[in-house]
């Protein structure tokens, strides 16, 4: 992959991109396999909307943790009809592993509603019994427009819970839900929906992310163009939920992602940017065009971890910075030591205009305590390109923050911040104010 952003990151956090040669793809899907080693699923090699049917496929590639060395690329899933794309893993208990991922046709909203007939990006699924070597069974679980699948679980019923959102109209918005199968993946049932209303593309509840909790519950973390993450809360795997409510947990219009950890503590990766952008950005009647909200607000990710079940979390902890760092995946492939995917913008120059996709990168956690300690001070930059034409200066907060009573570190700072010019030219790292104290609360939960 050719002219990638420069991205700094923690000093904890090491790089080990895979050597894609695309113009585009998305975040891999990670999953361990029974070796030891890593399988990486992208898709790819371009951005799905205006291709010809066929053109995107999902590709994947095992990395060896110990060694830090891909093994080469193969063909996963293609759909000659449309783009195979966002692929998702599901390790059941059985060992039987897997995949979730879009079959995407067209994304066409004219004049503000969705065109029910012509949008359309199915939800499929496909299994493997040799640790993802040769895929069976593709079946579509859902037809419609669905966005982005961001996790899946087994849930201790043994019923896999599979979240989503997708497209409704009149206004056009979408919803969020989860499919659920009782049956080890030959049937497929829909649950109830949730709907905060809003309307206009990519607004409402959309792209959630679940986690397990200890006392059976699907708690269920969405995307919305609130300012915050929504939840709710599900007694019987996902059929049925509760009334969704925002939570304090601040995101600007990204997905996250929830994950439990093998100490027995939660995981969540997500953008952590609002403290630098106080207002919404909605327009007349509640109409949101969620497709450009707060996207420079996408260039930090952030991890915080939850010893009781999400009612508090740690302070956040910044592993990364560069142009863009969206839609996470968490993999723990030892206690504590965690592979995160996630995407960033990557921009080469067209003959005639620039051509913005988006690049996988992924970002090695070493083991770390991080309960009562909050990393800080030092970080490191990965050069991995000089010049990311086109693009607007990073939104970077100027003021300085009141000092917090949390340790921080030694100098109590963010870590340097990779700084631009007015075309988009990196021009060296600096140092922001003092990272908040903030302890984030779930108000339900």
């Amino acid at each position: 992959m050719t002219n990638l952003p420069e991205v700094w990151t923690h000093e904890k956090v090491s790089v080990c991109t895979p050597p894609v040669d695309h113009q585009s793809c998305t975040t891999p899907g990670l999953a361990l396999r029974s070796d030891g080693q890593v399988l990486a699923a992208y898709a790819g090699p371009r951005t799905p909307h205006g291709q010809q049917p066929g053109t995107c496929r999902i590709y994947a590639r095992e990395f060896s943790v110990g060694t830090g060395v891909w093994g080469p690329e193969r063909e996963m899933i293609h759909h000659p009809e449309c783009q195979a794309v966002g692929p998702a893993f599901l390790r059941a208990g059985d060992g039987v592993l897997w995949c979730i991922y879009l079959a995407f046709y067209e994304h066409y909203w004219p004049d503000g509603e969705p065109d029910m007939a012509r949008s359309r990006a199915d939800l499929w699924a496909a299994k493997s019994v040799d640790d993802g070597k040769t895929w069976t069974n593709h079946q579509m679980i859902f037809r419609g427009y669905t966005g982005a699948t961001n996790s899946a679980i087994e849930s201790a019923a043994g019923n896999f819970v599979v979240p989503f959102s997708y497209v409704v109209p009149s206004p056009g918005r979408l919803v969020s839900a989860c499919l659920i199968s009782t049956d080890r993946g030959q049937t497929w049932q829909l649950g109830q929906s949730i709907d905060i209303g809003q309307c206009g593309d990519h607004s409402g509840a959309l792209e959630p992310s679940i986690g397990q909790l200890r006392d059976g519950r699907i708690w269920m973390l969405i995307r919305t163009n609130l300012g915050q993450f929504w939840e709710a809360f599900s007694d019987n795997d996902g059929f049925s939920f509760t009334a969704p409510v925002p939570t304090t947990i601040g995101s600007p219009s990204a997905p996250c992602h929830l994950c439990r950890l093998q100490s027995g503590r939660l995981a969540l990766a997500w953008n952590n940017t609002m403290h630098r952008q106080p207002e919404k950005e909605a327009g007349p009647a509640g109409r949101v065009d969620g497709a450009s909200l707060n996207q420079s607000l996408r260039d930090t990710l952030s991890l915080a971890l939850s010893e009781d079940e999400g009612k508090s979390w740690t302070t956040p902890l910044d592993i990364a910075r560069s142009v863009q760092l969206s839609y996470p995946l968490i993999l723990e492939t030892s206690p504590g030591r965690l592979l995160i995917s996630c995407q960033t913008r990557q921009v080469r120059r067209g003959a005639i205009d620039y051509i913005i996709g988006y690049a996988a990168r992924l970002a090695a956690i070493r083991p770390y305590q991080v309960v009562s300690e909050q990393f800080g001070g030092a970080g490191k930059r990965t050069q991995t390109g000089t010049r990311c034409p086109g693009l607007h200066p990073l939104n970077v907060e100027k003021r300085r923050m009141k000092q917090s009573v949390n340790a921080r570190g030694q100098n109590g700072c963010l870590p340097p911040m990779p700084r631009h010019n007015r075309r988009g030219h990196f021009k060296g790292i600096r140092l922001c104010g003092p990272l908040p104290a903030t302890v984030y609360r779930s108000e339900s939960s």
